[in-house]
C-alpha cells in the first residue's frame, strides 16, 4: 500500500511539473510578445504581470523538482533494504 501511495505521489508531482512547464512557455511567450509588440500601457501592464507569473511558475517548477529528487532518493533508500522508513509526507 505504501509503495502504491509513493508511486502515485511521484506521478502526481511529475504531472504538476509537466503542467508548470507548459504554463511557463505559454505565459512567458505571451509576455514576451506583448512586450515586443505592445503599444498601449495596458498591454505593457499585462506583459509585466505575465513575466511575474512566469517567474513564479519557474520557482514552483524547481520546488517540485527538488521534492521529486528527495522522494526518489528516499524511495531508493527504502527499496535498497535499509532499516529505517521515511514517510514521504514529512519531506515538505
Amino acid at each position: 500500500m505504501d509503495d502504491l501511495y509513493n508511486q502515485e505521489l511521484l506521478s502526481s508531482i511529475r504531472n504538476e511539473m509537466t503542467h508548470l512547464w507548459g504554463s511557463i512557455f505559454v505565459v512567458g511567450g505571451g509576455s514576451i510578445v506583448l512586450l515586443m509588440n505592445g503599444h498601449t500601457s495596458i498591454e505593457f501592464f499585462f506583459a509585466i504581470i505575465g513575466i511575474i507569473l512566469t517567474i513564479m511558475f519557474v520557482n514552483a517548477y524547481f520546488v517540485r523538482g527538488i521534492k521529486l529528487y528527495k522522494l526518489l532518493k528516499v524511495w531508493r533508500i527504502n527499496n535498497d533494504g535499509y532499516s529505517y522508513i521515511i514517510r514521504m509526507d514529512s519531506l515538505d
